[in-house]
């Protein structure tokens, strides 16, 4: 329900850096993506596992997102107030990544209206199905926790 939403209005940022004719970065099955702060990574085809990484080096894994999907907000939302470090890695044969400056995505993103409403569509989902997950873990027994992710 969620994810459907979000890849609905992903539609707008893949014609935006069309339009903009941003290179696509292509990796093979279990490449690290190399993140830094200056660039942001739209997954348009394929699969990738979203991890932090902890202080300590254990590996805590967060979630898989398949394309389309603006990978970096993700991460954005998992690091702001942490001491981790995401990890990103191609779990498909192949992934297809746009790779674009955050700086230039968020000038954009001020200036038009549509990629203004898929960052807050982004962000507003992830909340609900943050919320969700608390709920279903709050409420349910292991089996219920379990089975509450499945369906």
């Amino acid at each position: 329900m969620i994810t459907g939403v979000s890849k609905m209005c992903c539609d707008g940022v893949i014609q935006y850096l069309e339009k903009e004719k941003v290179s696509i970065l292509i990796k093979d099955r279990h490449t690290c993506l190399d993140l830094n702060d200056s660039n942001m990574y739209v997954l348009k085809k394929g699969i990738v596992k979203v991890s932090l990484i902890m202080q300590d080096e254990r590996e805590f894994n967060i979630t898989y997102l398949k394309g389309p999907d603006v990978v970096s907000l993700y991460c954005d939302c998992l690091t702001q107030f942490r001491d981790c470090h995401p990890k990103i890695r191609i779990e498909s044969e192949q992934a297809e990544l746009y790779c674009v400056s955050k700086e230039k995505f968020y000038k954009q993103v001020k200036e038009d209206a549509n990629l203004q409403n898929y960052v807050n569509t982004y962000y507003r989902n992830r909340l609900k199905l943050a919320i969700t997950r608390e709920q279903v873990m709050i409420m349910n027994s292991k089996g219920g926790y379990v089975l509450g992710y499945i369906v």
